[in-house]
């Protein structure tokens, strides 16, 4: 399927947000799956014995089976039903953001000297090419480091949006730290 992808910018930051659309088959086996494993889940708590010990046992798997499920199943259900990726890039810094729909994580912030931007095409077998882009910085000695990399498929005409959308972007930063201003009324 097609992720939807909007871009935009206000002179300063230039907003990636792309909402995840997953197959239907996919979402349709997710969904059985998460209904097997809580009858599953169900029945092996049915199943024990109302006595002092198996109420132990019964709290110790509730409280190790639920963080599994969560950070398993449960996250890559929310991921492909509601997911969204939100990414903030200014000259300085890059923000990003994986929202689960029900559950919204912190933002992370990752500052960076000199940004490069890279473009990986991962799927060209239908007649758009789709793929991610890649995010870098420098080190001291001008080697190039991964800072960011997208999750989900982007479309290649959108890819080289964002591509020129960062460079307007560090355009303008130079345009104003110069006070200059790249255009005239008369």
């Amino acid at each position: 399927m097609k992720n939807v992808v909007k871009i935009s910018t206000d002179g300063i930051c230039l907003y990636v947000i792309s909402k995840i659309i997953a197959h239907k088959i996919g979402l349709t086996f997710l969904i059985v799956l998460n209904i097997l494993f809580g009858v599953l889940a169900f029945y092996v708590f049915a199943q024990a014995e109302d006595n002092s010990n198996n109420v132990k046992a019964k709290v110790c798997m509730f409280l190790i089976g639920i963080p599994i499920y969560i950070f398993t199943l449960g996250r890559y259900t929310a991921w492909n039903l509601w997911g969204e990726e939100r990414v903030i890039i200014n000259t300085k810094s890059i923000s990003y953001q994986y929202s689960y729909g029900i559950v919204e994580p912190k933002m992370t912030t990752i500052p960076f000297r000199n940004l490069s931007l890279g473009i990986n095409i991962l799927d060209s077998t239908t007649n758009e090419e789709k793929g991610q882009f890649i995010l870098y910085d420098y080190e001291e000695n001008n080697l190039p480091f991964e800072i960011f990399t997208s999750s989900g498929l982007i479309s290649k005409p959108e890819l080289i949006k964002i591509s020129e959308e960062i460079e307007m972007l560090f355009n303008n930063e130079k345009y104003r730290g110069n006070n200059f201003i790249p255009y005239s009324i008369n």
